[in-house]
């Protein structure tokens, strides 16, 4: 397991499983509800995050594949001597990135306390994630690779930079309050 310190943690753990279930997840993200997201300041090739009730067949899965490392991820933001933390998972969304998409900076504060991503497909020459300290101002880019689980608090500003590949990114997010 990797820890980055900012101002505040950011934990990465590599989910074990990874190799195992990535086709079928992609092949069950192919299947379920999502569109295209632009606006402004973004534009994100499919996502399931603003589609109204979606079909989220990869939930299941990706439920069952996580749950352990979400849980080891969660207790490193607790106190050694305390209980083990108690959080509720909230419905994951999926983002895939083709080339020149764009996230821009956001935080997920309005309904959680922590949040994961998971880079399901993550080709060499695709970017990761990109945070910004909430009290030095400076961008730092933890190195993540395909497979892993980023988890960090949700009151955290971070973007998907510009895709210059053209590999796709697929991620899969998801909240805990």
């Amino acid at each position: 397991m990797k820890k980055y310190q900012i101002s505040c943690p950011l934990v990465i753990k590599h989910l074990p499983s990874h190799e195992r279930y990535k086709d079928k997840l992609i092949s069950l993200i192919e299947q379920s509800d999502g569109e295209l997201a632009e606006n402004h300041n973004d534009n994100i090739t499919e996502t399931d995050f603003f589609y109204p009730n979606p079909r989220r067949l990869y939930e299941p899965l990706f439920m069952t594949i996580v749950k352990d490392v979400v849980k080891q991820l969660s207790n490193e933001f607790v106190d050694a001597g305390s209980t083990e933390f108690k959080s509720k998972l909230l419905h994951p969304w999926y983002q895939r990135y083709s080339k020149s998409d764009t996230h821009s900076w956001h935080d997920h504060a309005y309904d959680a306390t922590l949040s994961i991503i998971y880079y399901l497909e993550l080709p060499r020459g695709t970017p990761s994630t990109e945070f910004l300290d909430p009290y030095t101002g400076r961008v730092h880019r933890p190195r993540v690779k395909e497979g892993d689980v980023l988890m960090f608090p949700s009151f955290v500003s971070h973007r998907s930079p510009e895709n210059k590949s053209d590999q796709i990114k697929t991620i899969i997010s998801m909240n805990l309050i």
